[in-house]
C-alpha cells in the first residue's frame, strides 16, 4: 500500500518565538519498512527526528502511519527557502515540498467553514433538531471535525476512512429546544493537514 504524504509548515506565532517546525506525516502504508529524508534548499538535512509510527489492522491488512519532525531556526526559514520531505517505501516513494511565502511563512489553505442551524419547524414542532457543520477546502487532508456547545464536545469525527480523499466533510449534532432557545454558543472546529492550526466558527441563535 502506497502512503499518502502531508507536510505542515510553522505558524507565525512559532516563527516569532525563533523556531520553525515542519511535520511530515505518511499515512496508510504497508509494509512497515520506510525511511524519511529531509532537504533544505536542495541539501540533505540529517538532524530530523522520527517521532513515532502506529499501526491499524483492517481485515488481513495492517496499515501503518509515521511522522517525522524537522526543526530549524526561524532565521533559516526566509523568502525563497524550500523544505522538502521525502518518504521512501517499497510501494513507491512520495515527496512534498513547501516554500516560504510572504504570509509569515505559512501556506494559507483556504478552508470554507459553514454552520447550518436546525429548521425552525423541527425545533418548534419536534423540540429537537440537527445542527450541521460543513467544511470544504481545495485540497484533501481533513483529519478532524468537532462541534461544541458552550465549549463541551457534543459531536466529533476523527481520522478514519471517512476522511480519505475528501475535500468536503460535514458533521451533525443533535440539539434540543432548550439548548436552542437559551442562546447556547455552538462552535465548529476542523483540522486539516495543511492548516498550521485548527479553524473554527461559532454560532448562537439570536433571540
Amino acid at each position: 500500500l502506497r502512503a499518502t504524504l502531508y507536510l505542515t509548515v510553522p505558524t507565525k506565532m512559532e516563527l516569532d518565538n525563533g523556531t520553525a517546525t515542519f511535520m511530515c506525516v505518511a499515512q496508510q502504508f504497508s509494509p512497515k519498512t520506510y525511511a524519511f529524508k529531509w532537504f533544505q534548499d536542495g541539501k540533505a538535512v540529517t538532524h530530523a527526528i522520527d517521532i513515532f509510527d502506529k499501526s491499524e489492522k483492517n481485515g488481513q491488512v495492517t496499515k501503518y502511519s509515521a511522522t517525522s519532525i524537522l526543526q530549524i531556526s526561524a532565521e533559516q526559514w526566509k523568502p525563497n527557502s524550500k523544505i522538502k520531505c521525502q518518504f521512501e517505501h517499497k510501494a513507491g516513494n512520495e515527496e512534498k515540498e513547501v516554500e516560504y511565502t510572504d504570509c509569515g511563512g505559512e501556506i494559507a489553505l483556504d478552508v470554507d467553514l459553514e454552520i447550518v442551524p436546525p429548521s425552525s419547524e423541527d425545533m418548534l414542532k419536534n423540540r429537537v433538531g440537527a445542527l450541521k457543520c460543513k467544511a470544504s477546502a481545495e485540497n484533501e487532508g481533513f483529519t478532524k471535525i468537532t462541534i461544541k456547545a458552550n465549549k463541551n464536545v457534543i459531536a466529533n469525527k476523527s481520522v478514519d476512512e471517512y476522511f480519505q480523499n475528501r475535500k468536503t466533510v460535514e458533521l451533525d449534532a443533535p440539539i434540543n429546544y432548550e439548548e436552542w432557545s437559551n442562546g447556547t454558543e455552538f462552535t465548529c472546529t476542523v483540522e486539516h493537514r495543511e492548516l498550521a492550526e485548527p479553524k473554527e466558527k461559532t454560532f448562537s441563535r439570536e433571540n
